[in-house]
């Protein structure tokens, strides 16, 4: 596993009533999303984040929204990267 927590760039869609990312740039990379395996909320202070674990090809990528300043990161990463 390798901590990263870096601003990335997400593109998303909203489905159904919630927002899921379909795929993000990190490092001149594009990674297209194939899979969600999870979706939480939690705090930052007083702003309000939702963490994403997503799959791309073989490895696990955890994303974070922060909404207080609707800026996307990736936390980290499981795998070769």
């Amino acid at each position: 596993m390798l901590d990263v927590h870096e601003v990335i760039e997400v593109s998303a869609i909203f489905a159904r009533g919630r927002l899921k990312p379909v795929s993000f740039a990190w490092k001149r990379r594009y990674y297209k999303i194939d899979e969600i395996t999870g979706v939480y909320r939690y705090l930052t202070g007083s702003a309000k984040c939702y963490g994403y674990t997503v799959r791309c090809d073989v490895d696990f990528y955890e994303l974070s929204l922060n909404i207080g300043d609707m800026i996307w990161r990736i936390e980290k990463v499981h795998g070769k990267g």
